[in-house]
């Protein structure tokens, strides 16, 4: 994009962000990506034109935010979910530090802003991604304790099927085809775009709960009835998901997120079929490359090569045999 004149004045933040957002549409970005990019943004120039404490002259534009300023607004302590009261995860400051340092780049580059005062900074590392595996018995014990037909569908789609819950949450009745011989799901993608990215085949427990389900369900429309007043022909969110499952889980006493049902799904998956079946089981997450699968889920499972290494002979064996 070329650069625009620079004002003498940059805009205020909001207006300056719709500037951007025009871009970020642009780029075919998911809505659930703007709207993070959005929120950390606004937030933090929130943060630097009224920054914590009384005094006057410690407000900047902001546009002018300062190092100091940045790190103070990484290290704010969780405000909501379960990790409130605590320390930010570095994931969600992985997030962050990419929105907003991303966001005033692109504004100095295009003219919004004369200069980026945060052009030296560079965006927390993203942890190196570990497996949430829950133990078998942890899921029978959740499955035990489902009392709703609808938390039974969204905790079966995600340990099932390794659904994400923003998969669960994009998931219609029109989708579902549970019977005839090759019964099947067609996953909408993450991010909240909407298109169908997989069609997954549906094991014979996923289909019986989905089968149940659907008949007291409408012909079409979410899969996952919205029960907030006057939204029932309405998609829930992957907050909701998340949050139904989750409430479940941590009533007894599992500490993970929904999202460890993916990480199980895939992890058992891997441990029963082999690594030979590596190329399927990415395929039925839906990740882009083996490259994703392999990082994340076999870092802490390696069956084949402790075969393969075991196979190693041992000289002294040799060495016994020509004496």
């Amino acid at each position: 994009m070329t650069a625009t004149k620079r004002a003498k004045t940059p805009p205020s933040a909001v207006q300056a962000w719709e500037i951007y957002y025009d871009n970020l549409r642009a780029r075919d970005l998911s809505p659930f990506t703007i709207a993070n990019y959005r929120r950390w943004f606004i937030t933090f120039a929130a943060h630097v034109e009224r920054p914590p404490g009384n005094s006057s002259r410690r407000q900047r534009a902001w546009w002018e935010p300062t190092p100091r300023q940045y790190a103070d607004f990484l290290s704010q302590k969780v405000t909501r979910g379960r990790n409130r009261g605590h320390a930010r995860p570095t994931a969600s400051k992985a997030r962050i530090s990419t929105s907003v340092l991303s966001t005033y780049r692109w504004m100095a580059d295009n003219g919004v802003i004369d200069h980026n005062p945060l052009a030296k900074l560079r965006p927390t590392r993203w942890p190196k991604p570990q497996p949430r595996v829950l133990e078998t018995t942890d899921v029978a014990s959740l499955l035990n304790a489902i009392d709703d037909d609808r938390l039974a569908v969204a905790v079966w789609l995600c340990w099932g099927l390794g659904l994400r819950v923003g998969e669960v949450a994009a998931c219609r009745v029109e989708d579902c085809h549970v019977r005839g011989p090759r019964p099947l799901i067609r996953v909408r993608g993450k991010g909240g775009k909407g298109e169908i990215t997989r069609t997954l085949p549906l094991p014979p427990l996923v289909r019986d709960v989905l089968a149940r389900y659907l008949s007291h369900r409408p012909a079409s429309g979410p899969l996952l009835d919205n029960r907030r007043d006057g939204y029932g022909d309405r998609q829930v969110t992957a907050a909701t998901v998340s949050d139904l499952v989750g409430r479940k889980m941590h009533a007894i006493g599992l500490t993970e997120s929904a999202h460890a049902l993916r990480h199980s799904f895939a992890t058992r998956l891997l441990e029963q079929a082999g690594e030979a079946h590596l190329l399927t089981v990415s395929r039925l997450l839906g990740h882009a490359s083996t490259a994703t699968t392999e990082k994340i889920y076999l870092s802490g499972y390696r069956g084949a090569d402790a075969k393969v290494i075991e196979l190693l002979p041992d000289p002294r064996a040799s060495h016994k045999a020509v004496s």
